[in-house]
């Protein structure tokens, strides 16, 4: 999934926050636009654990990082960290799997009811 945010200064609108940046799908973006021989995009990985090795490591390699865990965002703590995640990001990478689609879904199904 996709999603670019309109409204945005110029250094924000190149920042790209990519999920699960250390796992094989999102480490992939990672490395595409770090690679990106324009540099276009200032890349912020999120990552569960920003201490693992993985999250060092892409670090080294130019990367911001932010801690998320979206089988969390249901709690106060879980959505502050996405808002900080994607905060000032242009675009967001995200891949999900069906039971983070349900949890996500059933947390804003019941903000929307609240």
């Amino acid at each position: 999934m996709s999603v670019l945010c309109e409204e945005q200064d110029e250094m924000s609108a190149r920042r790209v926050a990519v999920f699960g940046a250390t796992g094989r799908q999102g480490g992939s973006v990672v490395t595409a636009l770090i690679g990106d021989l324009e540099n276009r995009w200032i890349v912020r990985g999120i990552t569960r654990d920003e201490n693992s090795a993985k999250a060092r490591e892409i670090q080294e390699r130019g990367a911001e990082t932010a801690r998320c865990d979206l089988s969390q965002i249901h709690t106060k703590e879980g959505e502050e960290d996405f808002r900080n995640a994607v905060k000032d990001c242009y675009g967001v990478y995200l891949m999900t799997d069906y039971w983070e689609v349900v949890i996500i879904y059933s947390y804003l199904q019941s903000r929307v009811l609240s």
